[in-house]
């Protein structure tokens, strides 16, 4: 019980991190790319 237990904290953390921290970016990437689109809408 006490490896399966360290099993998931020690593989899911790391995961869980670059997991959380690509999408991230991508919804960073996507919020300016759609906050670019507005703003040219807006001057246009």
């Amino acid at each position: 019980m006490g490896q399966r237990d360290s099993e998931p904290t020690s593989t899911g953390l790391p995961m869980k991190k670059s997991n959380n921290s690509l999408p991230k970016n991508e919804e960073i990437k996507h919020a300016k790319k759609s906050k670019i689109k507005q703003a040219k809408e807006m001057l246009f």
